[in-house]
């Protein structure tokens, strides 16, 4: 009688294992999963970053001298720096404070692109996160 009764408590210390380990095993996954969104995150925030200052680096170089006149230069600029990042999703918006864009012109460019997660539809929704960087700068005399 006492052999059976060790049997069926082994079996119910496997299943509480095993249940334990589930558990466990998804709050890991969910921490694994977790850090590579958040690395994706900030990848690509600090493209778009970078994307934004190298574009307000251009416009104040090329200023009134832009080689095709209007903004278009600046965002092919912003464009070839996303690296990594479809140029289709990519939005840029360029902005002068005054329009001859000479000497004292302040230019604020901003890079806008959407990014969606694994778990987005769980989490952010089914459109997941807009992220947004400007940079501004000063066009010398």
């Amino acid at each position: 009688m006492r052999k059976s009764n060790d049997k069926r408590r082994a079996n119910v210390e496997r299943g509480a294992e095993m249940a334990e380990f589930a558990l466990s095993f998804l709050l890991f996954l969910i921490l694994v999963v977790g850090i590579f969104e958040g690395g994706r995150l900030v990848w690509t925030y600090e493209t778009l970053a970078h994307a934004a200052r190298q574009g307000a680096r251009f416009a104040i170089v090329h200023g009134e001298r832009n080689p095709l006149g209007d903004d278009t230069a600046i965002t092919a600029a912003v464009q070839a720096q996303a690296v990594g990042l479809p140029s289709g999703d990519l939005t840029v918006n360029t902005v002068w404070s005054d329009a001859d864009k000479k000497g004292g012109s302040v230019v604020t460019v901003s890079a806008t692109y959407p990014i969606s997660f694994i778990a987005s539809p769980l989490v952010f929704g089914a459109n997941g996160l807009s992220l947004t960087a400007r940079s501004q700068a000063t066009v010398a005399d």
